[in-house]
C-alpha cells in the first residue's frame, strides 16, 4: 500500500513489490525441502486505503477513552464520539463495516508509545484505520482470512506486528483458532508470536494465559484483566 510496505490494503495477496502468491507458496515448499520454516509477518491493527477518509470527525481523546472503557467493562454500548468512514471504491471488501474500525482518529507519537487508551484504540496515522479488534465477528473474519496462507501456502507460524496496539481478546482468540486449524493440517507445532513492545505488565497480558485461568476464566483480580479478555477466553473455553 506505502513505499514502506507497513500499509496493508488486501491481506489475501502477496504485495507485488515481493512477488505472487504462486511465488510465495514456491519459496516456502524451497524452505522446507532445505530443513528451514516460514513465518510470515503480518500487521494486525489497521488497514490501508487512500480513497478512504473520515466524512465524519471523531473526538479523539473522549473516543479512545470510551473504547477502553468497554473493553475493560466488556460492555456494548454506542459511542457517539466515534467518526464515520467514507469507504472508497478500492477497500477491502470483506472489512467495508464502520462497526470493525475504531474510528477514533490519529494518535499523537506519545499515545503511540504509552499504554493507555489511545495506544489500542486510535490510528496510528492518516490513513491508517485501526480494527475493532473487540469486534467478535471482525475476529473470526480476520481468522478465517489468514487461514487461507496456512493452507494455500503452507506457512509454519505468524508473527503478529503491532500485537501492543490491540486489544488482548483478540489475541487470545486468533492464536487458539490458528494453532487448531494448524493443527487440523498436521502442524503440531505451528507458531504465533507477537510484538508487544510495553512493560511487564503489559506483556504478560498478551503472553500464555493473560494472567488468567483458561478453565476458570472469570476467577480473575478484577482489577487486572479486562473483562472484555476474560469474556472471549470463556467463549473459547466453551
Amino acid at each position: 500500500g506505502e513505499y514502506h510496505g507497513y500499509c496493508t490494503t488486501n491481506p489475501t495477496t502477496i504485495d507485488p513489490g515481493f512477488g505472487t502468491p504462486e511465488q510465495f507458496r514456491d519459496f516456502v515448499q524451497e524452505a522446507h525441502s532445505r530443513g528451514i520454516r516460514v513465518v510470515l509477518d503480518i500487521v494486525i491493527n489497521h488497514l490501508c486505503d487512500v480513497t478512504t477518509t473520515y466524512s465524519k470527525k471523531p473526538a479523539h481523546l473522549e473516543c479512545t477513552q470510551a473504547l477502553n472503557h468497554r473493553y475493560w467493562a466488556a460492555t456494548k454500548e454506542e459511542i457517539p464520539t466515534q467518526g464515520t468512514l467514507d469507504f472508497g471504491p478500492t477497500f477491502f471488501p470483506p472489512f467495508r463495516s464502520q462497526s470493525f474500525f475504531n474510528r477514533c482518529g490519529s494518535d499523537t507519537m506519545e499515545e503511540m508509545g504509552a499504554e493507555g487508551g489511545a495506544t489500542m484504540f486510535g490510528d496510528f496515522t492518516m490513513g491508517m484505520f485501526d480494527f475493532d479488534t473487540q469486534n467478535w465477528d471482525f475476529q473470526e473474519i480476520f481468522t478465517q482470512l489468514h487461514k487461507y496462507w496456512v493452507a494455500y501456502a503452507d506457512i509454519d507460524g505468524f508473527r503478529l506486528d503491532a500485537a501492543k496496539h490491540v486489544t488482548k481478546d483478540f489475541l487470545a482468540f486468533f492464536s487458539t483458532e490458528m494453532r487448531a486449524y494448524a493443527g487440523k493440517l498436521g502442524k503440531k507445532n505451528f507458531m504465533v508470536l507477537g510484538e508487544v513492545a510495553a512493560t511487564a505488565d503489559w506483556v504478560a497480558q498478551a503472553l500464555g494465559r493473560m494472567e488468567t485461568d483458561p478453565a476458570h476464566p472469570w476467577d480473575r483480580n478484577a482489577t487486572g484483566v479486562p473483562q472484555g479478555v476474560t469474556r472471549r477466553i470463556a467463549s473459547i473455553e466453551r
